[in-house]
C-alpha cells in the first residue's frame, strides 16, 4: 500500500472511530457523514483498481466544488492512483494539455462529456452510480493510441506522489506541481495551528477544491482535524453570504476577489456573522482598503497569508494571536526556512532591503511533473524554493510582499512595481479593481499601462462602452482623477502612462488576475 493510501485510510478511520455520524460535508441540500464519504470512496477505489488502475497511474479529475469531487479524489488516492485535480473552467485546449502531459488515460467528470477535440475520437462511456439519487459519476476513457505515449514513460517518481495540481500560468505556460504525502501532511499539521482549528469549527467551501489553497487547507485540514465543510458549488457572493449566516460558519477562508463582492453585497445588506472568529485570505494580495473593509462587515479579524502550489499551499500567516499586519503576509509556519536573495543569488540579511523570497521545508515540492529543466531552475540543489515573489522583512520579521519578479517594470532604469501603484488606484472611491503592466515602447523604455474595473454604481455615470460625447467626457474626467490620485502618491517614473477602463480583467480558475492576458496596443 503506497503512503498515501495509507495517510487518507488512516484520518478516514480516525474520523469515523472517534464519531461516525458526524457530517463531513454539505452541498445543495446533500449531506454526508465522514463514514458515508468513506463508503463510497472505498467502492469507487475498487472499482478503479478493477479497471485496471497501477499504482502512481494519474486519473484528472474535473468537477465543482461538490460531494462528487471529495468522493473521487479520495477514491483515487486510495486506490493508489496520483489525482491531477483540474478546473472546469478551463478551456478545451488546457485540457488537453494537461491530459497529454500528465499521462492520464482517465477522466473522471461531472459531465458525460468533455468538449475536446483531443479527447473527442471513439471516447468509451462508462457510469458508476456513486451516490443514491443523484447524478451519476461518469468515467471518459480517451483511447490510448490517442496520447503521446508518454504515460508509459513516468521516471523516477516520488514514492508517496499523491496529486499533481498544475500551475495556473499567471506569468508561463502551466507546469504540474507534484505533491507527495509528506507534503500535505506537513501542510495541514502547520495550517490548523495557524487558523488554530477545532472539531467543533465549520467552513465555507467555496475556494476550489481542485486548486491547492481550498484542496489542502479546506478539504485536508477538514479531515485532519474533524470539522464540517460546506460546499458551494459555484461561488456566488449573495449565497455564501447566506450559508455562513445558516450554516454558523465559524472559519471563512476566501481569495481576495471573493472577499469584494461579498462587501458589496453587504453594503446593501447588512448581516450578522457572530460565529466567525476569523477571515482568512491568500492566493492573491489584499489591499489595505479591503482589509478594514472586511473586518468592519464581518467583525472578524483578517488573516492574510501566502503560499504558492508549490508550497502545497500556505508558507507565511499573520499570527491569530499577537499583532496583525495590513499588507503583510505575516511570518513563516512551522518547520520552514527561508531567506531573501539579491539579483546575485547572495543572501540579504538587512530588514526592508528586497529581494526574492526563498522557502525551504517539507512543505515544498519536490518538482515539477515530467520537467527535470524547469523543476532544477526553480529549485536549488539544497532544496530551496525560487518563488519569483519580490519583498522584504520588516524589523519584527513580518514578510511584506511587493510583486512578482517577472510582473516587476524597469522603467528608465528605476524598478517599479506594479502592486504599489494598483495599491494606490484602489483607493480611488469608484474603482473596483486595478491591474498593472509594462508595455515596451519602441525606444526600447518600458511604458506603464493601468487596467481600470469601476465599481458598479460608477458604471453607471461612466458608461466604459459608451460613445456619446457626454459618457467620453466622464470617463476622461475620471482618468484625471486617477493621474491626479497617482501624482499624489507616487514618484513620477511609477506614474502611468495609459489608462484603460474595462469591463472585467481577466482572472486565473482561483481568482488571480492574468496580466499576461492582458492586450496592449
Amino acid at each position: 500500500m503506497q503512503p498515501v493510501q495509507n495517510l487518507a485510510l488512516e484520518l478516514f478511520e480516525l474520523r469515523i472511530k472517534l464519531d461516525s455520524k458526524k457530517t463531513f460535508i454539505t452541498c445543495e441540500g446533500q449531506s454526508f457523514t465522514y463514514e458515508e464519504v468513506f463508503g463510497r470512496a472505498s467502492k469507487l477505489a475498487k472499482h478503479l483498481q478493477k479497471l485496471g488502475l497501477q499504482p502512481q497511474e494519474r486519473i484528472v479529475l474535473r468537477f465543482w466544488n461538490e460531494p462528487e469531487f471529495v468522493i473521487a479524489y479520495f477514491a483515487v488516492l486510495l486506490a493508489g492512483g496520483v489525482a491531477v485535480t483540474i478546473s472546469p473552467l478551463l478551456t478545451q485546449s488546457e485540457i488537453a494539455h494537461i491530459v497529454e502531459h500528465s499521462g492520464a488515460h482517465l477522466i473522471l467528470s461531472f459531465e458525460n462529456q468533455v468538449n475536446n477535440q483531443f479527447l473527442i475520437e471513439d471516447i468509451f462511456h462508462s457510469r458508476i452510480k456513486l451516490l443514491e439519487n443523484t447524478p451519476d459519476l461518469n468515467l471518459l476513457t480517451p483511447p490510448l493510441q490517442n496520447l503521446s505515449g508518454s504515460w508509459r514513460v513516468i521516471g523516477n517518481l516520488p514514492q508517496d506522489l499523491a496529486v499533481l495540481i498544475y500551475t495556473s500560468g499567471t506569468t508561463t505556460d502551466p507546469k504540474g506541481v507534484m505533491l507527495t504525502r509528506q507534503n500535505i501532511e506537513a501542510q495541514v499539521k502547520a495550517a490548523s495551528k495557524v487558523l488554530n482549528l477545532k472539531k467543533e469549527d465549520s467552513f465555507l467551501g467555496v475556494l476550489s477544491l481542485s486548486h491547492v489553497f481550498g484542496q489542502m487547507d479546506v478539504l485536508w485540514a477538514s479531515l485532519f482535524t474533524g470539522c464540517q465543510v460546506h460546499l458551494i458549488k459555484h461561488f456566488d457572493a449573495k449565497k455564501a453570504l447566506e450559508t455562513i449566516q445558516q450554516k454558523e460558519i465559524s472559519v471563512l477562508i476566501a481569495v481576495p476577489t471573493m472577499y469584494q463582492l461579498m462587501v458589496r453585497q453587504l453594503e446593501k445588506n447588512l448581516m450578522d456573522f457572530s460565529k466567525i472568529r476569523v477571515c482568512n485570505s491568500g492566493a492573491a494580495p489584499m489591499t489595505a482598503r479591503l482589509f478594514e473593509d472586511i473586518e468592519k462587515n464581518f467583525k472578524a479579524p483578517v488573516q492574510e497569508g501566502y503560499g504558492l502550489t508549490e508550497t502545497c499551499s500556505m508558507a507565511f500567516s499573520n499570527p491569530m494571536e499577537g499583532p496583525r499586519k495590513p499588507l503583510s503576509v505575516g511570518k513563516a509556519i512551522e518547520s520552514i526556512s527561508f531567506k531573501l536573495i539579491n539579483d546575485t543569488g547572495n543572501p540579504i540579511e538587512a530588514p526592508n532591503q528586497i529581494g526574492e523570497v526563498c522557502i525551504k521545508g517539507p512543505i515544498i515540492t519536490p518538482g515539477y511533473f515530467a520537467a527535470p529543466e524547469a523543476t532544477s531552475k526553480s529549485i536549488t540543489e539544497d532544496g530551496f524554493l525560487l518563488t519569483g515573489d519580490l519583498g522584504y522583512f520588516d524589523v519584527d520579521g513580518y514578510l511584506f510582499l511587493v510583486d512578482r519578479k517577472k510582473d516587476m517594470i524597469i522603467r528608465s532604469g528605476y524598478k517599479v512595481y506594479p502592486r504599489e501603484v494598483e495599491e494606490v488606484l484602489m483607493q480611488h472611491p469608484m474603482v473596483f479593481q486595478a491591474a498593472v503592466i509594462g508595455v515596451n515602447s519602441a525606444l526600447q523604455i518600458n511604458k506603464i499601462k493601468a487596467f481600470v474595473v469601476l465599481k458598479t454604481e460608477a458604471k453607471a455615470f461612466c458608461a466604459v462602452s459608451g460613445e456619446t460625447n457626454g459618457q467620453n467626457n466622464l470617463q476622461k474626467k475620471l482618468i484625471a482623477e486617477l493621474k491626479d490620485l497617482c501624482h499624489s502618491k507616487l514618484a513620477r517614473f511609477k506614474i502611468p502612462n495609459q489608462f484603460e477602463l474595462v469591463e472585467e480583467i481577466p482572472k486565473t480558475a482561483s481568482g488571480k488576475l492574468l496580466k499576461r492576458k492582458l492586450i496592449s496596443p
